[in-house]
């Protein structure tokens, strides 16, 4: 495909999950029909933010047991 369609109105959210990506996933996400990659990028956003979110959550543990 060639990388994410610019011209297409896609949400901010899959725009942004893009470029996060290493360069060796975007190759493999552009290789998706535009519809699956959406839907692929929308999953990735919401894995990240749940992974993002226990991150934290054992930070804050790790820094109360170091009181």
């Amino acid at each position: 495909m060639g990388g994410l369609d610019k011209g297409n109105k896609l949400p901010r959210d899959v725009e942004i999950m893009y470029e996060r990506l290493p360069e060796e996933l975007k190759q493999e996400v552009d290789k998706l029909p535009s519809e699956k990659m959406v839907s692929v990028l929308q999953a990735l956003n919401r894995f990240h933010h749940i992974m993002e979110a226990e991150v934290y959550e054992l930070a804050l543990r790790l820094i109360r047991a170091a009181r």
